[in-house]
C-alpha cells in the first residue's frame, strides 16, 4: 500500500509537469504560431507524452521494464488511443454537440467578469483542453500501470 502511494504521488507530480508542458506548447502553437487546435492539442499532448514517459521510465517505474521495444510501442499505442479518443474527441464534442453549453458559460463569464477583457477562443480552447486532460490522464494512468508497467508474478511476492 506504502508503494502505491509513492507510485501514484509521483505519477501525478510528473503528471503535473507534463501538464504543464502540454498547456504552454498547446497557448503557444495556437496564439502564436496559428496552428488550429486540435493539431496543437494533438502536438502538445504528444510532447507531454514524451516527457511523462521518459521521467515516470527513469523514476516512478524504474526496474519494471519488460523490454524496452516492447514498452515504448506499448506506451505510444496508449498515448495515441488517448490522443485519438480524448484530445480531438473531446474539442470535437465542445465544438459541436455541447456547444449551447459552453457558450453559455462564456456569456456567463462574460457577464461576471465584465471588467476583465479576455478572449473567448482562448477560453473555450484551455476549457476543452482541462476536460481532455482529466479523462486522458485517468486513461494513461490506468492504462500504463496495466500494460507497460505491469508488475509481474515474481515483483508480487517480492513486495508483499
Amino acid at each position: 500500500m506504502k508503494q502505491r502511494k509513492k507510485e501514484v504521488s509521483q505519477v501525478g507530480v510528473i503528471g503535473v509537469i507534463a501538464t504543464v508542458i502540454d498547456y504552454l506548447a498547446l497557448n503557444a502553437l495556437v496564439g502564436i504560431f496559428g496552428v488550429p487546435a486540435v493539431l496543437s492539442s494533438a502536438i502538445s499532448s504528444g510532447l507531454g507524452s514524451i516527457y511523462s514517459y521518459k521521467l515516470n521510465k527513469k523514476i516512478t517505474y524504474e526496474g519494471r521494464m519488460h523490454g524496452v521495444g516492447r514498452t515504448l510501442i506499448t506506451y505510444v499505442a496508449i498515448a495515441v488511443s488517448g490522443i485519438i479518443m480524448f484530445q480531438i474527441g473531446v474539442f470535437y464534442l465542445i465544438n459541436s454537440v455541447f456547444e449551447a453549453p459552453v457558450n453559455l458559460v462564456i456569456h456567463t463569464i462574460n457577464i461576471w467578469l465584465s471588467s476583465v477583457d479576455f478572449n473567448e477562443d482562448v477560453v473555450r480552447l484551455n476549457s476543452a483542453k482541462l476536460v481532455a486532460t482529466i479523462t486522458a490522464s485517468i486513461w494513461s494512468y490506468l492504462m500504463t500501470r496495466r500494460f507497460v508497467y505491469a508488475v509481474t508474478e515474481d515483483e508480487k511476492h517480492h513486495t508483499s
